[in-house]
């Protein structure tokens, strides 16, 4: 049982330290992902003639959200 628990804690300090690293990079990178973001969504308008505009806004809005929630994840300096 205790090589399990030994598992579960390793396991648990490696996505503490991945969630850390990723939320670090979106902190970090923030406008770039944000220019990204906005760039495939013009570029998808563009090749869709804006078929598909309405669910272009709500996934770049979604992802906009979600990399900002992700950049408050990061770890706080100390």
């Amino acid at each position: 049982m205790a090589d399990s628990e030994q598992i579960k804690r390793q396991a648990t300090e490696a996505a503490k330290q991945a969630k850390e690293k990723a939320g670090q990079l979106a902190h970090d990178n923030q406008d770039k992902v944000s220019s990204t973001i906005d760039k495939l969504a013009g570029l998808f308008n563009d090749k869709t003639s804006g078929k598909y505009a309405d669910k272009v806004e709500k996934a770049q809005e979604a992802a906009h959200k979600n990399v900002d929630k992700l950049a408050q994840q990061r770890p706080e300096k100390e």
